[in-house]
């Protein structure tokens, strides 16, 4: 699979969309190193995908994965 940055920036983006809500959706976008992260994840997918199952929707469990790793630390944070 030969996959450009701005093909994973794009579907980073779309699964984000697809998984969290407008808010938490937003705030990721926007910020430069957790977005970065999100994509680091969707390269990850691909990377490590075993080719069991869809591809994409091993992506967008990557996905899931992360942002709730991001709102745990970030709830962490503000106890």
């Amino acid at each position: 699979m030969n996959t450009s940055m701005k093909e994973y920036i794009n579907l980073t983006t779309k699964i984000i969309r697809s998984v969290a809500n407008f808010s938490v959706a937003n705030k990721i976008i926007n910020d430069q190193d957790i977005f970065g992260e999100m994509v680091g994840e969707v390269m990850s997918a691909d990377y490590n995908w075993d080719g069991r199952g869809n591809i994409y929707g091993y992506r967008k469990q990557r996905i899931i994965w992360a942002i709730l790793k991001y709102l745990n630390k970030k709830s962490a944070i503000l106890l």
